[in-house]
């Protein structure tokens, strides 16, 4: 029984994190921050509109980023990887969609993917062309 439920645990615990990360990094909204500072209680405190969006959630140098992440001791691995929201126009439809995007090499020795393909080579989807 000790032997079984050890078993699963180390099964359960390696299906939980082979494809998701444990730490992401993103640009914070500031949209709800006070525009101005509170010095005491007895001051009114203003809010920015939350309905205002930010330009842009954009890192500024994640090459960097990820360089200084890989140096720490902690880390195992660490990987970019770009999402966005998108808007699919179908006739007179618009359809929300989400992107995606990483390094399928760099994905693939973190994730060990190429182990669940039952075709193909990693390497493919690596060289896979948007062109149409």
């Amino acid at each position: 029984m000790n032997s079984l439920s050890s078993g699963f645990s180390k099964y359960s615990r390696d299906e939980i994190f082979k494809n998701s990360a444990q730490i992401k990094i993103y640009k914070d909204d500031e949209m709800s921050n006070s525009l101005m500072s509170i010095e005491n209680e007895n001051n009114l405190s203003i809010i920015t509109n939350p309905q205002i969006v930010s330009d842009h959630k954009t890192l500024l140098n994640p090459e960097r980023l990820l360089r200084n992440i890989k140096q720490e001791n902690y880390i195992t691995n660490a990987i970019l990887q770009v999402d966005l929201n998108a808007f699919y126009n179908k006739g007179t439809a618009q359809l929300k969609g989400t992107c995606s995007g990483v390094d399928m090499l760099a994905y693939n020795e973190m994730y060990n993917t190429s182990k669940y393909m039952v075709a193909g080579h990693v390497n493919a989807l690596q060289e896979t062309s948007m062109e149409s």
